[in-house]
């Protein structure tokens, strides 16, 4: 029987063209011979051949693209999207997105290149070659043994680093903005090194003894205004010397009357309560208890259950976090696999569920889908109080938590684990 191809079967079947259906799928579907399929496709401008390629969907397409620009390389997308991994590069390059990291230069290359490269004329090299990786043209002239001009540091430069590298070693945005962006973390440190300088690491009298009587009752954040001339890292590092221990660890000691208090109430009140009956805070609370897996009911049943449902939900901060880190790990400059939470995701739930005053339920089905709403909505306005995550990879990641464990994670943590990470490196 000969089945007649109305504009409406027509037009589903671009749809379903465009949302990757091949032409032995869409003959399947319809029941119409392949050659009645293409001779119609044909009127529409379309040339589709048997051997064509399934189409791409939209929605596979920006997902091939968040992945790509999140690190993945073609092959390691072929693999994600049951692709070839030279439809993958066909279909980036079609994107205009694709970086061609083996390029090989032409002599009219070298020739433009010979002639704008010393002199850092990025404007005109990167209109030239849109797609070509900046490491690729710099291996290239290297090779050929041409400099970059600005990549000698200039008198000014050097001034600069005379003068502030003592004091913010070891903030590595700082230093690298102070330079803007001009020179690599590295390529500051090394420099300091061949021009002999040190960091701050002279503390006089006046300054050990600012330090010695308010570092345990004052934050970070108030101690660099105590000591202007210091960097947080300097802090840190010069307080561990002095066995001196920080607000934030001295919070969470407990003396035996208060740790039999917390035992035998942690379960029937709430950790503000138990910090107002014992004057503390109810983070140092709630870090006690996650150290001693003292876990109330909901942290075994309901309440993991919403961090992972907050969690799912958490795309645009994700992707927030990944520009931030310009997708690569903030450590190593690598690839990276996980993001980390500066600031505990446990604490800002918990902070969540108190300003809603929403009861922890046994289970997550318990919740209304207005309660569940809410209170995602709460857990990210909240989250944007604080700093966005840091890409990391899962090695130095787990290290992380290895360290300072699960939950109740701060920033003085994060900063603290940055410093010991950087000297170890060193």
């Amino acid at each position: 029987m000969r089945i007649i191809v109305t504009e409406e079967m027509k037009n589903n079947m671009l749809y379903d063209y465009n949302n990757g259906y091949d032409l032995e799928s869409l003959s399947k579907k319809y029941n119409i011979k392949e050659q009645t399929i293409q001779k119609h496709f044909k009127t529409m401008g379309i040339a589709l051949t048997k051997g064509n390629a399934k189409r791409f969907s939209q929605k596979e397409i920006d997902d091939i693209i968040f992945d790509y620009k999140c690190g993945l390389r073609p092959i390691e997308l072929s693999k994600k999207y049951n692709r070839t991994s030279g439809v993958i590069i066909s279909k980036l390059k079609s994107l205009g997105i694709y970086v061609d990291s083996n390029y090989r230069f032409t002599d009219d290359d070298i020739k433009f290149l010979l002639y704008h490269y010393p002199k850092r004329n990025w404007m005109d090299i990167t209109k030239r070659f849109p797609n070509i990786p900046k490491s690729s043209i710099h291996t290239k002239m290297s090779k050929l043994g041409v400099s970059l001009e600005d990549y000698f540091w200039n008198e000014d430069d050097i001034s600069l680093l005379k003068k502030n590298y003592s004091s913010m070693y070891g903030n590595v945005k700082e230093l690298i903005k102070l330079f803007n962006n001009k020179y690599t973390y590295k390529a500051i440190v090394s420099k300091a090194r061949k021009l002999g300088l040190k960091s701050r690491e002279f503390w006089n009298e006046y300054d050990k003894e600012i330090l010695i009587n308010n570092y345990s009752s004052h934050t970070l954040d108030e101690m660099m205004m105590l000591l202007p001339d210091r960097s947080r890292n300097s802090i840190i590092s010069q307080a561990k010397k002095l066995n001196l221990q920080s607000k934030l660890r001295l919070e969470t000691n407990f003396n035996k009357h208060e740790v039999d208090f917390i035992v035998n109430n942690y379960n029937a009140m709430t950790d503000k309560e138990i910090a107002i009956a014992l004057n503390r805070t109810p983070t140092s609370i709630a870090d006690y208890r996650s150290r001693n897996e003292l876990l109330k009911i909901h942290n075994k049943s309901s309440y993991i259950d919403l961090s992972e449902y907050v969690r799912r939900n958490n795309s645009e901060w994700k992707k927030e976090s990944m520009q931030n880190c310009n997708y690569k790990c903030v450590l190593t400059g690598k690839h990276f696999d996980d993001i980390h939470h500066i600031y505990g995701l446990n604490l800002i739930l918990s902070e969540t569920l108190e300003l809603l005053n929403i009861n922890i339920k046994e289970n997550i089905e318990d919740y209304s889908e207005k309660e569940l709403k809410s209170i995602l909505e709460t857990f990210r306005e909240t989250q944007s109080k604080y700093p966005l995550g840091v890409c990391l990879t899962k090695r130095i990641h787990q290290q992380f938590h290895n360290t300072y464990g699960y939950g109740n994670n701060t920033k003085e943590q994060w900063d603290e684990f940055c410093l010991h990470y950087q000297e170890n490196v060193a």
